[in-house]
């Protein structure tokens, strides 16, 4: 099962360490926020990480960088990940107990 590192990495990037030793930052997973004022595709992507047949945590939302538009409160409501200069951030959700309120078995 994907862990939610691999999800961060493919989407929005990874921690770099440059010849000087210093740590950052560096945002070239597919939800890059460049090239600068291009809209995306698409608002992002709803991950359901560690999910199995006995359910699983709570799915994380991906919000792409250059996403300008608004998206329903049930949505942005859930848990968040997003990169910043330092890394990347997770804001809690508020809406939690999803699966179990989809009457997923077991649900966590």
């Amino acid at each position: 099962m994907p862990e939610v590192e691999q999800f961060d990495s493919a989407l929005l990037g990874h921690v770099i360490r440059s010849e000087s030793g210093a740590l950052r930052f560096d945002p070239v997973g597919a939800f890059r926020p460049v090239p600068a004022g291009k809209d995306p595709t698409f608002a992002g992507a709803l991950i359901f990480a560690n999910l199995g047949m006995l359910g699983g945590p709570d799915p994380i939302l991906y919000l792409h960088p250059r996403f300008r538009g608004t998206l329903p409160a049930a949505i942005t409501g859930l848990r968040q990940r997003y990169a910043t200069a330092d890394g990347v951030q997770e804001v809690d959700g508020i809406r939690t107990g999803l699966l179990a309120t989809l009457g997923w078995p077991d649900a966590q």
